[in-house]
């Protein structure tokens, strides 16, 4: 992360709206969790509509851009212009990070990643991955993600 790690990190989430129940239930509850500040389309305004373009504000508020990677995402125009255009903002003080969450036809998305850290969620019980990720964002979290997951599902039956 190039900015201060003093201070709350500001992530951007990119996914594909597929990808939405899981990004909800897991990704950004464990973000929040470990002291992050997500800015999400679902979360900021029900007015932005999913094109091109409209989320490059939010997106430039970030300290961050996570990419969730998967063949949807990649093939998918939409997806594509915020990859790209958190590529465009690496030299104003803003990370990318790419975050695989399923194999598959993704290799057009990896290949914009040449020199950049991947994290690789495939498998969400991989708390390895998982601290590679809040390390990454600057983020501290002292429970294993998989724990804490099962914990809080756990406390809502």
């Amino acid at each position: 992360m190039k900015k201060s790690l003093n201070k709350t990190p500001r992530l951007f989430i990119s996914y594909h709206k597929k990808q939405r129940p899981w990004v909800k239930k897991n990704l950004v509850s464990l973000l929040e969790a470990a002291g992050g500040k997500v800015l999400i389309d679902y979360k900021e305004s029900k007015a932005i509509k999913r094109i091109p373009g409209q989320m490059d504000a939010l997106q430039e508020r970030a300290d961050i851009t996570l990419c969730l990677l998967e063949p949807t995402y990649c093939a998918t125009e939409y997806c594509m212009h915020e990859l790209n255009h958190a590529l465009s903002l690496q030299d104003s003080n803003h990370s990318v990070i790419p975050v695989i969450r399923r194999t598959g036809s993704i290799s057009q998305c990896l290949g914009e990643f040449n020199a950049i850290r991947k994290v690789d969620l495939s498998d969400p019980k991989n708390d390895t991955q998982w601290q590679l990720l809040f390390e990454s964002c600057g983020l501290k979290f002292k429970m294993n993600a998989s724990e804490w997951l099962r914990e809080r599902n756990r406390k809502k039956r």
